[in-house]
């Protein structure tokens, strides 16, 4: 309608806004990107990560502050439950597609952004199949890993050759496929790709204006705005968000017996935790424990250890 009142005016019809995609690894500056394209371009923001889409852990998550989206209108953020343990790409998709079709309908460009790649695959090919029996995958899930692999072998050899023995979440996504269809997961993913405008990446684009941005950062200075990033979460309160976190949610889980005995994590010896920071070793893994407040431990940081080589 727009070009059609372009072209009786005299004017060349509008291009088509574009649907922009910033992804890369962490702190490579995507979320600063996508807010000063969102400032300067009049766009919104689609979160693209599988971690926050959780309400909560705002800080360990590095969410976006309120006061960066009061700035320029943000989505998906901060709306799953963390007691939901069956949220899935399919339904981040199912959510995120409507959405942006109604930032397009608002004259306005979607700028996805985040993380979680196969969050961004979802949104931008026809690369997904949907399962009908929301908790067959979880029933299968339960199965031992070379089990399930062996059941998937004998059906799909092709996609069992490309997955993990122990990835049990893709191994038994493939075998759900397999068993609503009758079709093997590899062989749908071909027919996919064979459709006109698909892929090696899967089926055709869905937004066939896109513009993504691979971000990319010097390692060595990756590494060090990366140390200072944990640095700034402890600052901002870490350690108090993963206590409040463990007294709200993990203690509700434990009432409702649904704790799983495996991530229950048992005291150091030690009568003090020790974390290290600037060149050391990365404190998240001994921060995240020191939120269970039966330890009740200091923390003493320990400044200066050379980081250790990457292989």
């Amino acid at each position: 309608m727009a070009a059609a009142a372009a072209l009786c005016l005299g004017r060349a019809p509008r291009p088509p806004r574009p649907l922009v995609v910033i992804l890369g690894a962490t702190g490579t500056g995507k979320s600063a990107l996508a807010l000063q394209l969102g400032l300067r371009l009049g766009g919104e923001i689609v979160s693209a990560d599988s971690m926050q889409v959780y309400k909560g852990l705002d800080i360990i998550t590095n969410k976006v502050s309120p006061q960066e989206q009061r700035l320029c209108r943000h989505h998906m953020i901060s709306f799953v439950d963390p007691l939901v343990s069956n949220y899935t790409v399919v339904d981040f998709r199912d959510k995120a597609v409507p959405l942006i079709s109604y930032i397009f309908a608002r004259d306005k460009i979607p700028i996805v952004v985040g993380g979680t790649n196969y969050y961004i695959e979802s949104l931008l090919w026809k690369v997904l199949i949907n399962t009908k029996v929301l908790d067959r995958k979880v029933e299968l899930e339960q199965l031992d890993s070379a089990e399930l692999h062996r059941r998937l072998s004998r059906v799909d050899p092709e996609m069992a050759a490309k997955l993990h023995p122990h990835d049990k979440r893709k191994v038994a996504r493939s075998l759900q496929v397999f068993e609503e269809t009758g079709i093997p997961h590899s062989e749908i993913l071909h027919q996919q790709q064979q459709e006109e405008g698909g892929g090696p990446l899967g089926g055709p684009l869905k937004y066939p204006h896109s513009c993504i941005l691979w971000l990319h950062a010097d390692q060595a200075a990756l590494d060090a705005r990366l140390d200072r990033r944990v640095d700034d979460m402890v600052a901002a309160g870490l350690l108090e968000e993963l206590r409040d976190f463990h007294r709200r949610y993990n203690q509700e889980k434990v009432a409702e017996n649904r704790w799983v005995s495996s991530h229950i994590l048992s005291a150091p010896p030690s009568g003090a935790l020790h974390c290290c920071t600037g060149d050391g070793c990365d404190p998240l893994p001994l921060l995240l424990q020191a939120g269970l407040p039966a330890w009740n431990l200091p923390v003493h940081w320990i400044q200066g250890i050379p980081r250790v080589p990457r292989q």
